[in-house]
């Protein structure tokens, strides 16, 4: 006859190695170890530092399937003197698992302990009287047969794991083609917008240096210098660098979304915004000449009299000298005038030459975006179109397993369920009888 097998488990660190070695030196008629298919009894030990939690339950379940002398161990009594309350705690909670645990005994040990004694009395002659039992044979055939009872039925009874998988593919199928769709629009209005607020920030930039630029140039006007011709030029270059700013962020855009990039419509024309406007101060003119004309007076006779008092015999001379002088600076003082008023003017009117680009450019861009969105949005539906043709498609095979699993089923109906009736008839036939010996 072999010995008998005693399996020892436990959650870890709960001094499962320590108590196996124990107990082969107590019992060495027996088998002591920590796993086995079908041992004769089970030493399920969980540390006195440590409340019992679920996983340590499935420990315990897997270890006791085919077994039903199940004994608890508190170990490490030495060490925690609150071990009693820890071991009340574990009953309770073992209890409450599984109504197989209610006679499960429980017993407090120190296998390796750090000062004093061993304590494994108790363990040895729970171990020993349970396995001396003339019913533990038949018990333990009885506590397989429910376990594999119980697998039986819960396999009958278990959901349809490919239905499962089937019904998880398809609602994901369905979820992702709904996001995908959801997310290109939203991706491409973000996209555009953010688009937008950066080329309109490169217009406002762009114009502001042009202005300075016009400004500094009209400054240093001369006649002769043609500004307008300097100031289209200038803005023409303005419009083709802003033109190529639009058609790069058309082109990121497009390649963000993994779409084709829309052609690029010729250039705009920018608005002509013309030669500046003549002064038509007439009046004004007329003032700065006779105002001219009286300033040279005065100094003409301011000099006469000078030249008179220096050289009193030149008297003529000295009347000559200072019309000329007095004629000479009228001139220079209306000349200068007119040319502050032309500055002026052209300053104006790179102003409005700025101001006009500006519009216009701002205008491009809102146009050009505008016809890229609505180029991209077209290309991106009909990306969505076969994304949820090829869905559509692998629904349809889903659908189509579903439907044979769901018939299948159907006709295995009738003999799954005289199946699990008897299966549940025998089970709790096997549960009687090992009642009926327990209480016995």
């Amino acid at each position: 006859m072999s010995a008998p097998v005693v399996v020892v488990t436990g959650p870890p660190f709960a001094g499962v190695s320590a108590l196996v070695s124990a107990l082969r030196t107590a019992l060495p008629g027996k088998r002591i170890v920590e796993h086995a298919d079908q041992p004769d009894a089970v030493v399920f030990a969980v540390s006195a530092a440590a409340p019992v939690v679920g996983s340590d339950l499935r420990i315990l379940d897997d270890a006791a399937r085919r077994t039903d002398l199940v004994i608890g161990v508190v170990t490490k009594i030495d060490a925690h003197t609150d071990w009693p309350t820890v071991a009340s705690d574990a009953r309770t909670v073992v209890q409450k698992h599984a109504a197989r645990y209610r006679w499960m005994p429980w017993a407090g040990v120190a296998a390796a302990p750090g000062t004093g004694d061993q304590v494994l009395k108790e363990l040895v002659d729970l171990l020993v009287s349970g396995l001396d039992s003339p019913t533990l044979a038949r018990r333990n055939r009885l506590r397989a047969d429910e376990s594999a009872l119980s697998d039986q039925i819960d396999a009958l009874t278990a959901p349809d794991t490919v239905a499962v998988e089937l019904h998880r593919r398809r609602d994901e199928a369905v979820r992702s083609a709904r996001t995908l769709s959801a997310m290109r629009v939203r991706d491409l209005r973000i996209l555009v917008r953010h688009a937008r607020i950066d080329l309109h920030q490169q217009v406002h930039r762009r114009c502001v240096d042009l202005r300075a630029a016009l400004a500094e140039e009209a400054a240093r006007w001369r006649r002769g210098v043609d500004l307008g011709a300097v100031a289209a030029g200038r803005a023409d270059r303005v419009a083709a660098e802003v033109d190529a700013a639009v058609a790069a962020k058309v082109r990121e855009i497009a390649g963000d979304l993994g779409l084709s990039a829309p052609p690029a419509p010729p250039p705009r024309v920018m608005t002509d915004p013309g030669e500046p406007e003549p002064s038509g101060q007439e009046l004004e003119t007329r003032l700065m000449i006779v105002l001219g004309a009286g300033f040279g007076l005065g100094v003409a006779l301011a000099a006469a009299r000078l030249l008179a008092g220096l050289a009193p015999e030149a008297t003529a001379i000295a009347a000559g000298g200072g019309a000329a002088v007095g004629l000479l600076l009228a001139a220079w003082v209306v000349r200068v005038r007119g040319l502050l008023h032309s500055r002026a003017r052209w300053d104006r009117w790179t102003g409005a030459v700025t101001n006009t680009l500006r519009a216009d450019l701002q205008a491009l861009v809102a146009s050009r975006l505008l016809s890229a969105e609505t180029a991209l949005a077209a290309e991106s539906a009909a990306e969505r179109e076969k994304v949820a043709a090829r869905t559509q498609a692998g629904l349809a095979v889903i659908d189509a397993r579903l439907r044979e699993r769901a018939i299948a089923a159907a006709t295995a109906v009738g003999p799954a369920e005289r199946r699990l009736s008897a299966l549940r008839d025998a089970l709790r036939a096997v549960r009687a009888e090992l009642d009926s010996i327990t209480v016995g």
